[in-house]
């Protein structure tokens, strides 16, 4: 009869003919039968299931690592349980999604989202000044006025959208002059509205004036909004501060801005596109 210390004995006595170095494992190769199977060579390999071995594993490469082969790759699903590498874009390119991709995913340039594009570019010279525009592709447009002067003192500045003479403009505008109070106006239904009505004769940059207007969501067909900010000096060095906002109320998207005054206007307007 064979003792169970026997047994036992012989189960040590087998260890070191099967395993000898660290790492290694004793793996069935077939029934009642054990081998050794090697660590793996490469820190980070995987055991893996592999049929065609004669112990049914080996070490092997992650698959996932073994996908990406250049700094900046990136694995991606092109089905359910199946990875490839999509290569890493071009300097400034963004991760965009793309489905007509076979990853869904590409890499593209980033949107324009935000950016101006300088439309026109306008030198006033006379009491009505016609600015056409093209709105076809943007959100808003940013006017900016830079040193707008007239031919006489306290001169006005008026504007308007489309040429439209009908009673179409509706704002609020609030004034300040220096060492004197503000005061707010309403006006509505007007042909146009107020830009300042305070424009002094210098093209000097202290005193001629200077601000800029956004016109908002140009090629809506109703009440399109608007907000202007200037500030200018007249002669008598008086300085204003007019801050005005409103709508034009017609069923057309923004064309055209007149700019006009009760004299001669001199000064550059520059028109933005905003994306």
């Amino acid at each position: 009869m064979t003792k169970a210390r026997d047994l036992g004995d012989n189960a040590q006595n087998t260890k070191p003919k099967v395993v000898d170095a660290k790492g290694d494992l004793i793996v069935g190769t077939a029934a009642d039968t054990a081998a050794r199977l090697a660590v793996g060579g490469t820190n980070g390999h995987l055991l893996t299931v592999a049929s065609g071995e004669a112990t049914g594993l080996k070490y092997a490469l992650d698959p996932v690592f073994d996908l990406v082969t250049t700094k900046g790759d990136i694995v991606a699903a092109t089905a359910a349980d199946t990875l490839t590498r999509l290569g890493v874009g071009a300097n400034d390119t963004v991760l965009t999604a793309a489905s007509g991709e076979a990853t869904g995913l590409k890499w593209a340039g980033p949107a324009s989202g935000g950016s101006l594009t300088l439309l026109s570019t306008t030198t006033l010279t006379s009491t009505s000044n016609s600015i056409t525009i093209a709105p076809t592709g943007y959100v808003n447009l940013l006017v900016l006025f830079r040193e707008v002067y007239a031919a006489s003192n306290n001169g006005t500045f008026f504007g308007r959208f489309n040429a439209d003479t009908g009673s179409n403009h509706t704002y609020g505008q609030w004034r300040k002059y220096m060492g004197g109070a503000g005061d707010f106006q309403v006006p509505q239904n007007q042909s146009s509205f107020e830009i300042t009505n305070q424009l002094g004769t210098s093209s000097a940059y202290q005193s001629a004036l200077s601000g800029s207007m956004d016109v908002f969501r140009v090629t809506d067909t109703s009440k399109i909004a608007f907000e202007c900010r200037v500030l200018n000096f007249n002669d008598s060095s008086q300085a204003g501060w007019y801050h005005t906002y409103g709508n034009y109320n017609a069923s057309a998207a923004i064309t055209n801005l007149t700019l006009f005054g009760s004299q001669n206007l001199s000064g550059t307007v520059y028109i933005y596109g905003v994306k």
